[in-house]
């Protein structure tokens, strides 16, 4: 039986959800992952799994590339779904990082057809994420400063350069905005989502390697919208 999606935010929540899985595999595939596998480098990963051969992983990126593609295209949305999640978990043994994580549950969560887990899984990484930067100080400002340290001495690209000296502005704000955006998609959906996309997009303009994360926490903020009418 067809995967069964109704035009509007649930159909704009799969097609961004196809790029995220899309863009996390193309974005990997430019950092140079391949590297681990052919044991030239050290990637952040379990050492008791094994490691794909290099045309394996070539494969692999290939598979969620198409995946994606058929997500956001409309295509077969329930095969896509299964394959994408299944090989969001392979990609996991081969490299771990959080936003590879967050898609992989996400993509889980709907393929078992459970949009609800997938939202309830966004408000816990908001709770989360907003716990974890209150322990660490980020209040203050400086581990936003050393962020950018980095990017600006590593030559990384961004769509808009943050200055040093905003950062602790900045930090001030993101932190209100992670307490209010969940909040906002548990009360005022709509509010919530607009929230979302806002605060996401300026993460993204400013720091590298989050789109892929972006785009996964856009489609999962549609989900909290109703139907259009």
């Amino acid at each position: 039986m067809p995967l069964k999606i109704e035009r509007g935010p649930r159909d704009w929540s799969y097609r961004l959800l196809g790029l995220a899985v899309a863009a996390m595999a193309l974005q990997e595939a430019e950092a140079g992952h391949l590297g681990v596998n052919a044991g030239l480098l050290y990637g952040r990963r379990a050492g008791f799994l094994p490691l794909l051969p290099v045309a394996g992983m070539i494969a692999l990126w290939l598979i969620q590339i198409a995946a994606g593609a058929a997500l956001a295209a409309g295509w077969k949305r329930r095969i896509a779904l299964s394959v994408a999640a299944a090989a969001a978990f392979a990609s996991l043994t081969q490299s771990y990082f959080n936003q590879k994580m967050f898609l992989a549950l996400t993509l889980l969560a709907l393929a078992l057809e459970s949009p609800e887990l997938a939202k309830n899984q966004l408000l816990l990484l908001y709770a989360a994420t907003f716990a974890f930067k209150l322990r660490d100080g980020f209040w203050s400002g400086a581990s936003l400063t050393a962020t950018l340290e980095q990017v600006r001495d590593r030559e990384l690209t961004t769509w808009l350069t943050l200055p040093l000296a905003a950062a602790p502005l900045a930090s001030k704000l993101a932190l209100a905005a992670e307490a209010a955006v969940p909040l906002a998609l548990w009360k005022k959906p709509r509010w919530g989502a607009a929230g979302a996309f806002v605060l996401h997009l300026g993460f993204a303009a400013c720091l590298p390697g989050l789109w892929p994360f972006t785009l996964t926490v856009w489609a999962v903020a549609l989900l909290f919208l109703p139907p259009f009418r």
